[in-house]
């Protein structure tokens, strides 16, 4: 018994899974980037991102303008949608996403699947942010969004604004300005995302009833419904309830530009967009749909290789015996029949040739290859000179590790200069004797007392 609930479970939960596949498949992938290409070329300008994707760039916006912020916040059945009354809002804000380059401001890249709006939330206190999702959001059926690799949600993407201004369907006089949203990321956390619930994609932000307690008002959830013109989007109240009628391309019929594969008008990039086009989500579905309509072959490496040019060459070969399985014999080659009629090539090889059927081949024995002459050094070496470099007592041939020889070229050598002794020094002079000037009345000594006693004793 046990194992027959097991297996009708697994069933069960494989026929969901696979209907949940034909759903997103049927109502939520099948939209062409031909339709955005036709339908958003009067509202804006298209730039050439890399590998024939292509990001739209809104004009005639405001100064410091947003996404997300022209519009109104309506709780749903699909959670919360973003309305605005902007002419092309239908496309840049129900699918693809959003880049902001430094250069050419905020760029729009189209997307596949349609979601009510592909945001990102953070809530705390009595604050609530949103973000436009970035390029390199994937999204999946199983996970919802994730990333290839880590990314941070840059800050001038948030809008934040208070609570109570949260309903209000003018919001972006309640938006406060890019430069404090460092301050409400830091009060803030997460609080959800876009996932994939019931078959549909839906959008999870702050809960109703947070919004309820700090607006004071009664939320009732909206009703969607589709319409097949531009013309007839609007919000309607019906009963104390609101019905949003939201335009989406009917991806089964004949649409206008559907069969575009780029844009008509194209504008020349002055510099390159920094986007990875091979880890957004946009460029993983273009190749998917590509090997759904050309499926690779069993080698990917041979192709991608050909891709680039760098394939093996496909071309006819001409039939030879080498390629026919007979190899000719060694010394032999083959020749095309000669042309009698030419009279050159008569002239000149008219005794070795001979007239043959246009099918037939000619062998001719090759000349015997010569061997190339060896190197000879065009100075000699003499034994002499071998002799003159062995040491004494050496034999030839006995020096592993003969040393170097002098370059020819090189300049000669000077010999050392030979060492001289200084020259003595000469001898030192001797002390000469002291010479006293004779005696002047100028430096004549006065006489001492006892002298002039014994002068006078005298």
């Amino acid at each position: 018994m046990k194992k027959i609930v097991l297996v009708a479970v697994l069933a069960f939960v494989g026929v969901t899974g696979a209907l949940s596949q034909y759903a997103v498949g049927q109502h939520e992938t099948g939209i062409s980037f031909g339709v955005f290409y036709s339908s958003l070329d009067a509202y804006g300008e298209w730039i050439p991102v890399s590998h024939g994707l292509y990001g739209w760039r809104p004009l005639g916006v405001m100064t410091g303008w947003r996404p997300y912020t022209v519009g109104r916040w309506v709780w749903s059945e699909y959670g919360w949608y973003w309305y605005s009354d902007e002419p092309w809002a239908w496309a840049a804000y129900h699918y693809g996403r959003w880049h902001y380059d430094d250069y050419y401001g905020w760029i729009w890249i189209p997307g596949y699947d349609w979601a009510p709006a592909w945001v990102e939330w953070r809530a705390g206190g009595d604050h609530i942010g949103w973000a436009p999702l970035g390029p390199y959001a994937l999204f999946n059926i199983h996970v919802g969004i994730t990333y290839d690799y880590g990314w941070a949600t840059p800050g001038n993407y948030w809008c934040f604004t208070h609570a109570r201004y949260f309903n209000n369907p003018r919001i972006d006089r309640y938006v406060y300005h890019a430069s404090n949203n460092w301050r409400f990321i830091g009060r803030t956390r997460g609080s959800g995302t876009v996932r994939y619930d019931g078959k549909r994609i839906v959008t999870h932000g702050p809960e109703r009833e947070f919004i309820e307690r700090r607006t004071g008002l009664r939320l009732e959830r909206a009703e969607i419904v589709n319409v097949s013109d531009r013309s007839q989007q609007q919000v309607r109240r019906e009963g104390g309830r609101e019905r949003v009628q939201v335009y989406r391309p009917d991806t089964g019929g004949r649409v206008a530009g559907r069969d575009l594969t780029r844009p008509e008008r194209v504008r020349e990039p002055e510099r390159r967009i920094a986007i990875d086009v091979g880890k957004t989500d946009a460029g993983a579905r273009m190749v998917e749909r590509r090997d759904a309509i050309a499926p690779r072959p069993s080698d990917p490496y041979r192709e991608r290789a050909t891709e680039r040019g760098s394939g093996p060459d496909r071309s006819a070969v001409p039939e030879t015996r080498r390629n026919r399985g007979e190899d000719p014999r060694p010394g032999t080659r083959l020749e095309l029949p000669l042309d009698v009629h030419d009279p050159i090539g008569s002239s000149t090889r008219q005794e070795s040739s001979r007239r043959l059927a246009p099918d037939s081949r000619v062998e001719r024995t090759s000349p015997p290859v010569r061997p190339a002459p060896e190197f000879q050094s065009p100075v000699p070496e003499s034994r002499i000179s071998r002799d003159a470099e062995r040491r004494p007592g050496e034999r030839e041939g006995s020096r592993r590790n003969p040393e170097p020889r002098a370059d020819r070229n090189a300049p000669p050598e000077r010999p050392a200069p030979s060492y001289r002794p200084p020259p003595p020094s000469p001898p030192r002079p001797q002390a000469r004797e002291e010479r006293r000037a004779p005696e002047t009345r100028s430096n004549e000594r006065a006489p001492r007392a006892d002298e002039r006693r014994s002068e006078r004793v005298e």
